[in-house]
């Protein structure tokens, strides 16, 4: 079964077109419009290593072109790198979280800007 991909790009994000030309739903298992934001391409690779949201016990971790989540009941399955979004050194987003690599022996959280300490 041959699939023709159709895409339609306006205000910085990309959406997938049904065949009927309309907007497609439904790409993520639910109703919502199948849509990205567009990013900047970076130069600037994804490092490799443990990733916490900081105060948790929920972590990601990259390795090579893959990453997974893991927390106190185990590791998910791997998944692609490109599914994740650099913003900078030691801080990535998933689409709905920001994930950091802290800095040693530091408590604190991740948040858009980076590692915050806790004080």
């Amino acid at each position: 079964m041959a699939v023709d991909w159709d895409y339609f790009f306006k205000d910085g994000k990309v959406y997938s077109l049904a065949a009927n030309g309309q907007i497609a739903k439904g790409c993520k298992g639910d109703e919502t419009v199948c849509e990205s934001s567009l990013i900047a391409n970076t130069s600037a690779p994804i490092k490799p290593g443990f990733y916490v949201l900081g105060g948790t016990d929920q972590g990601l971790e990259v390795k090579g072109e893959q990453y997974r989540y893991y927390d106190e009941a185990g590791n998910q399955e791997w998944r692609p790198i490109s599914e994740l979004n650099y913003i900078q050194e030691n801080l990535i987003f998933d689409g709905q979280n920001y994930w950091c690599i802290p800095p040693r022996s530091e408590a604190g959280v991740c948040t858009a800007n980076g590692w915050m300490p806790v004080r």
